[in-house]
């Protein structure tokens, strides 16, 4: 999950977005505080990168995936 999230930082692409979204479903079903610490920092890499053009809200897809299934765990 973090390579791929540090792939799209250098290089947008659409298909890592599907990827990564995965990758998180898959760590929040086994590790859940690993998506804690991710769920805190991409988006202010995301941020620094890409500022608020529509390349950043694309890119929180996976993040807010993530936040569904989790509270979906958890409840």
């Amino acid at each position: 999950m973090f390579w791929i999230s540090y792939k799209q930082l250098l290089e947008h692409k659409n298909k890592r977005i599907y990827i990564i979204s995965l990758l998180i479903a898959l760590n929040i079903f086994s590790k859940p505080s690993f998506f804690l610490v991710f769920v805190v920092i991409y988006p202010l890499f995301l941020l620094y990168k890409y500022k608020l053009s529509k390349t950043f809200f694309l890119n929180l897809i996976p993040i807010v995936f993530g936040a569904l299934l989790l509270s979906v765990e958890y409840i």
